[in-house]
């Protein structure tokens, strides 16, 4: 016979002091409310790391209150880890409901999705005057995910959860950001709080320089040695001339992905050239008139 307590829990991790601060990251088939400040960023976080289909629905009054899906926050927090952006986005499912019905109708075509890593209801209690729908669809996806074998995450900026939904979900935490760090504040399974201090964050990407110089690595590997009549010559020229002199300033630019700091600054330098140039020309045409000028004397 296997105990309950030697079955390994699947979970969807991401970041460790996130995953430690959960209990090793979402259990899957577990269903999460979460709100409090930070607890959007944790849904974006959750949605990149899901690594596929992803099911986002929108409930949100469209006349009182609006959430929206921050696609820069996500393309962003993509690019910080490596992770096509353009693949995320694609691989979420976004389902909008602007009404009890709609939510209920959201809910019926996010069950309907195969192959799905993670579940997410943005706004679960947009609609306080029906509150009866609201738990209706918390429950119905609470199941999905449970059958599924997927986490459920519920994300609402305030705590304004019904008791019932309160009583469904399996774990409901406050996420803030505070002077100290990220501040978890749980409410179930048990009243208890803990609070990640930045120094133990740690770096929640790697430094500028050594994604830079990955970069340049896979350039020199993958990249040179398929370019023909010389341009390996240019491209060399490029690390060593515009780009090594620059990480600094790169690095400064805080832009998620390294080749967009490389791009840009491959753009200042080239202006710079032009610029230069045009400068040498106009002292060259002036000379040339000047010389023109003393023949007519």
């Amino acid at each position: 016979m296997i105990r309950a307590s030697e079955i390994a829990v699947s979970r969807l991790r991401s970041y460790q002091w996130l995953d430690l601060a959960l209990g090793g990251g979402l259990a899957c088939g577990q269903s999460y409310i979460m709100y409090g400040n930070y607890g959007e960023n944790v849904m974006i976080i959750y949605m990149v790391s899901a690594s596929g289909r992803v099911i986002y629905i929108n409930s949100t009054d469209y006349y009182s209150k609006r959430n929206l899906i921050n696609v820069d926050a996500i393309a962003r927090e993509a690019k910080a880890r490596g992770i096509d952006a353009n693949q995320v986005l694609k691989d979420i499912i976004e389902i909008s409901a602007h009404s009890p019905q709609r939510l209920l109708n959201a809910v019926k075509q996010a069950i309907s999705a195969e192959n799905v890593k993670l579940i997410v209801l943005h706004g679960i209690n947009s609609f306080p005057k029906d509150p009866k729908s609201s738990e209706t669809a918390f429950y119905a996806l609470r199941s999905a995910a449970a059958i599924a074998g997927v986490p459920f995450l519920a994300v609402e900026d305030k705590p304004e959860v019904t008791p019932i939904m309160a009583s469904m979900c399996g774990c409901m935490v406050a996420v803030d950001r505070v002077m100290e760090g990220i501040r978890f504040s749980f409410s179930k399974p048990a009243q208890a709080q803990l609070t990640v201090r930045w120094e133990s964050m740690g770096r929640l990407t790697p430094s500028f320089r050594k994604r830079y110089e990955d970069y340049i690595d896979s350039i020199r590997r993958e990249f040179e040695p398929l370019l023909r009549d010389g341009k390996g010559e240019t491209m060399e020229n490029m690390i060593e001339l515009v780009w090594n002199p620059e990480m600094a300033s790169m690095a400064a630019l805080n832009m998620p992905q390294v080749s967009d700091a490389m791009a840009f600054v491959s753009m200042l330098y080239l202006m710079h050239e032009l610029s230069a140039t045009k400068k040498s020309l106009d002292e060259v045409k002036e000379k040339l008139k000047l010389l023109q000028q003393n023949e007519h004397v």
